[in-house]
């Protein structure tokens, strides 16, 4: 059995509205299923699909991201699915700044550009670029470093 890269999805998820909570839920249930379903070289780990049932259970938000971040430990890169709040989530911001701090390749895909993205196999050229022996970081004015991607196939 050929060992596949494990990919971390972040997303927003919590908010004062449930049923934002519902739609963020259901999108990233459709993306993971989606990417189970047409791309055969990654395992998509998505927190909120695993979840979702369990957060009544758990409101301390910190106790989530703590146990998020053993998952993103474990994980070869992380794809940051820009739904609208992700920029303001607390715990979206932590996951950057663990990927960053250790890093942890990052990828930010927008919401309404996933399907062509799957479809199209673009996966691939983020996988490439985790496993290519030389890699090419950036550098960010706070020391961290992020992972260049290669090209991107359209």
């Amino acid at each position: 059995m050929d060992k596949k890269p494990i990919i971390y999805f972040a997303n927003p998820y919590r908010h004062k509205n449930p049923n934002v909570m519902q739609h963020r839920f259901e999108t990233m249930r459709t993306i993971t299923a989606q990417i189970i379903q047409e791309q055969n070289y990654i395992i998509p780990f998505t927190p909120v699909v695993y979840t979702h049932d369990l957060s009544q259970y758990c409101e301390d938000d910190q106790d989530w991201v703590q146990w998020d971040l053993q998952f993103l430990a474990k994980c070869d890169a992380m794809v940051v699915i820009t739904l609208d709040g992700w920029e303001e989530s607390e715990g979206v911001q932590k996951e950057i700044e663990y990927c960053k701090e250790n890093e942890i390749p990052i990828m930010y895909l927008d919401v309404e550009e996933i399907d062509t993205f799957i479809k199209h196999s673009n996966f691939r050229g983020f996988v490439d670029s985790i496993e290519a022996e030389e890699k090419t970081w950036y550098q960010h004015p706070d020391g961290t470093k992020s992972l260049l991607i290669s090209e991107v196939r359209k």
